[in-house]
């Protein structure tokens, strides 16, 4: 009987030591490979002049509903103020606009999110808010514009790399612009890749640590030259 009760017990202290070091373990070898192979990446883009002429719309509209509105329609003006200020309430936010890139393990993902705001901030140790040293994007919706697998990459160079001429004179290429548009605000990369029979051309602003990672995993497909 005390065998038995000996038995049971070793067994159930291996099978509860296995419980406990199986996540553990995991999570170490997760966490390495996210650091390997992950990154992500947002640029703010610029206002266009689409965007520029609603925003002037609104405030036009606005200012014509204060003056000379009071002066002919009286009470009225009252809600059509209202309905102007709660347009440029949901609207404005809106207006703002980011391309996140995301590279995992080979796949590069580019998505435009809508009402992106900066956060610049970093927290200490204590989670106390301190003097802004980095640049978060955070926004109201998330939309996935372009998925690519770096196995269908021909070459990843700076955009005005002439290697990447004998892709841009084939016929029917297509051409894709996720970039910040913004003059002067980082460099700006282009890939030529395969989507079926044809070919398509992305450019886009990548991080430093991003390159590293593209480069890493496809390091005859990437140029910085």
């Amino acid at each position: 009987m005390d065998d038995n009760k000996d038995t049971k017990v070793t067994t159930e202290a291996v099978t509860q030591l296995k419980k406990e070091e199986a996540p553990s373990s995991f999570a170490i070898g997760a966490g390495s490979l996210m650091q390997q192979s992950y990154c992500e990446h947002t640029v703010m883009q610029a206002q266009g002049a689409g965007k520029m002429a609603i925003r002037f719309a609104l405030i036009a509209g606005i200012l014509l509903a204060i003056w000379p509105g009071m002066a002919y329609l009286g009470t009225l003006t009252i809600f059509m103020v209202l309905i102007f200020g709660l347009a440029i309430y949901i609207v404005f936010p809106r207006l703002n606009s980011a391309i996140e890139y995301v590279f995992c393990d080979g796949s590069l993902e580019f998505s435009r999110i809508t009402g992106a705001k900066e956060r610049n901030y970093i927290e200490s140790q204590d989670g106390a808010q301190e003097s802004p040293v980095e640049t978060l994007i955070s926004g109201d919706s998330r939309k996935v514009l372009k998925k690519i697998d770096f196995d269908n990459v021909e070459i990843c160079a700076p955009a005005l790399s002439h290697s990447l001429d004998s892709f841009k004179n084939k016929d029917g290429v297509k051409t894709f612009d996720y970039t910040s548009k913004i003059k002067d605000s980082g460099k700006v990369y282009s890939i030529a890749c395969k989507n079926g029979g044809s070919y398509e051309i992305i450019s886009f602003e990548p991080s430093k640590t991003m390159l590293e990672l593209m480069k890493k995993k496809a390091p005859r497909k990437v140029s910085e030259v």
